[in-house]
């Protein structure tokens, strides 16, 4: 264990990261322009679903997936992007005081809920003093730690803030479309646009309507992958064909594979 540790009270950066939800939460509430829905737990619940298919190939719940499920706009994030501490040394006449700073930084960012692109993203850093001497060597409590990170995340959520009010409000414009995946081998993970959105049959996922490509796969079986045009609400069934078949059949199966 560190020196450091010590002096900043055995607080750790994953412990501190734990914390920041209900400071990045508070920011949001006191913009009075959102309505915010705090249901961390509803992922986990989401998990319950994959119970059947073998511990390593389960999906984690995709975030996108639960977004919908709860139809929010956008879906909050947080980064504790540096935790450290650093010596200063001042010179005062004839004295030489050191001081111990403590520095902080972190990432905020609102993703959407549709297709969990970046709709605004603020950064803020904090610091603090502490002054070290011969005879006294000062550390930082738990307190004094959340103080700092509270002054970095309200810096970068002043700057998300404006920028995810008019973002959403230009995105409400966009033409969107449901989608329907089903597959002959349940349940298969479905990935649009290189992102996991559930497992099948999954239905009535929102999208915007415009050029997407679409990934289904289950172990043991050929993975299907096919980019095509969302114009409206559509429904795919994908037949899944085991692996162990010879090259001409699959060759046969895939060029008769119709997704429209």
């Amino acid at each position: 264990v560190s020196a450091e540790f010590f002096l900043v009270g055995g607080t750790t950066s994953e412990g501190l990261a734990a914390k920041a939800a209900h400071m990045l939460a508070r920011n949001v509430v006191d913009a009075d322009i959102f309505t915010l829905v705090d249901r961390r737990d509803f992922t986990s619940q989401l998990d319950k679903e994959f119970l059947g298919v073998d511990q390593e190939f389960r999906p984690r719940a995709s975030f996108l997936h639960a977004a919908q499920m709860l139809r929010v706009d956008a879906v909050l994030a947080g980064s504790l992007l540096s935790f450290s501490t650093s010596n200063e040394q001042v010179n005062r006449g004839a004295n030489e005081v050191e001081f111990t700073k403590l520095s902080l930084r972190v990432a905020v960012r609102a993703l959407d809920a549709v297709d969990g692109s970046i709709l605004a993203m603020g950064e803020g850093v904090a610091h603090k003093k502490v002054r070290q001497s011969a005879s006294t060597t000062s550390s930082w409590g738990e307190d004094e730690m959340l103080e700092v990170m509270s002054e970095a995340i309200t810096i970068a959520a002043a700057e998300m803030v404006p920028q995810l009010n008019n973002r959403i409000a230009s995105r409400k414009e966009r033409d969107r479309a449901n989608l329907t995946v089903l597959s002959t081998e349940d349940p298969a993970m479905v990935e649009l646009d290189g992102m996991l959105v559930g497992t099948t049959p999954m239905e009535n996922l929102q999208t915007y309507v415009g050029d997407h490509i679409l990934r289904v796969t289950k172990p043991g079986f050929t993975t299907i992958t096919k980019r095509f045009l969302i114009t409206g609400d559509v429904k795919i069934t994908t037949p899944m064909f085991r692996e162990k078949l010879t090259a001409l059949e699959k060759k046969e199966m895939i060029e008769k594979l119709d997704m429209q």
